[in-house]
């Protein structure tokens, strides 16, 4: 398995619209989609590298070559290093199996696109680890 390591980390401004706090991130991550969308059955249940670029409780975005289409449900991983937290069990937590559901997708260049990710299946556990990530962060 592949290791996943945040290398830069900055809070978005106050203005935000969204419901849950969000975190300029750049992670790697992995997705699959579960879904049998036509147009994405040459990727089909295939684990796919991306760049994670913010995240909050509620969803995450990533850049990708892949043009995944709008409501295909995915699987994904990622690892969040928290060096601000006084447990050791909490500084590397990796969070698997994370359905969510593509709710946009933008062409940023040729070949990459923005997608954006809303969770559906989260657990308790990787939400509360995911909003004190954000909280420790802004800190």
């Amino acid at each position: 398995m592949v290791a996943f390591f945040v290398y830069e980390i900055k809070i978005m401004a106050d203005t935000e619209r969204r419901r849950f706090k969000r975190m300029q991130a750049k992670f790697l991550a992995t997705f699959k989609a579960f879904d049998a969308v036509e147009e994405f059955m040459l990727f089909y249940n295939k684990e796919i590298y991306a760049v994670m670029f913010n995240l909050s409780e509620g969803g995450m975005a990533f850049t990708t070559s892949y043009d995944i289409p709008i409501a295909t449900r995915l699987l994904m991983r990622f690892t969040l290093i928290n060096r601000r937290t006084f447990s050791d069990s909490d500084k590397f937590r990796v969070l698997d199996n994370i359905e969510g559901k593509v709710c946009s997708n933008a062409l940023l260049d040729k070949n990459e696109h923005r997608i954006g990710v809303q969770f559906n299946n989260i657990s308790k556990r990787d939400k509360l680890a995911i909003a004190n990530f954000v909280k420790d962060m802004n800190l």
